[in-house]
């Protein structure tokens, strides 16, 4: 799997792309975020002989978190496709995960989008609604669409 690497200081931030393949019209983002995270942006496998599974995209993703040797618990930011794989990744991993960003994002089914909701719970914090309060005055946004998930 290619992985562009942005930025050198903070926090890890993995970006992923539609489609599944749709690899890098996350750029402008992952390089957006690169001013405050370290930005890893994977382009994921595009379809071969062998049909792809969204076990297989989650088995990728969780061995690009792993190959760094630290333990990263990085914030994951998808987009459409990408978003529902983070949600999937975080559903199968959920202590090797950080917060999760889903832009247009569907949900798979009930029981999931309720585990969902009690770990958002779980890790919802004063400090982490302090940081969602800081980003959204150093990245305003017009159409207020940053703000936490209750």
């Amino acid at each position: 799997m290619d992985v562009r690497k942005y930025g050198d200081s903070g926090s890890v931030v993995v970006v992923l792309h539609g489609g599944p393949g749709a690899g890098g019209y996350m750029a402008p983002v992952a390089r957006s975020l690169s001013q405050s995270f370290r930005v890893l942006e994977p382009t994921q496998r595009g379809s071969s002989r062998e049909p792809l599974t969204v076990a297989q995209h989650i088995d990728d993703l969780h061995e690009l978190i792993m190959s760094h040797g630290e333990p990263l618990r990085p914030a994951l930011v998808g987009s459409s496709w990408g978003s529902m794989l983070a949600l999937a990744y975080a559903a199968q991993y959920p202590d090797d995960v950080g917060p999760l960003v889903l832009i247009g994002c569907g949900t798979f089914d009930l029981v999931l989008r309720n585990r969902l909701r009690k770990i958002i719970a779980k890790r919802k914090s004063k400090a982490l609604c302090k940081e969602f309060e800081q980003l959204s005055q150093i990245y305003p946004d017009a159409d207020d669409s940053l703000i936490p998930i209750p």
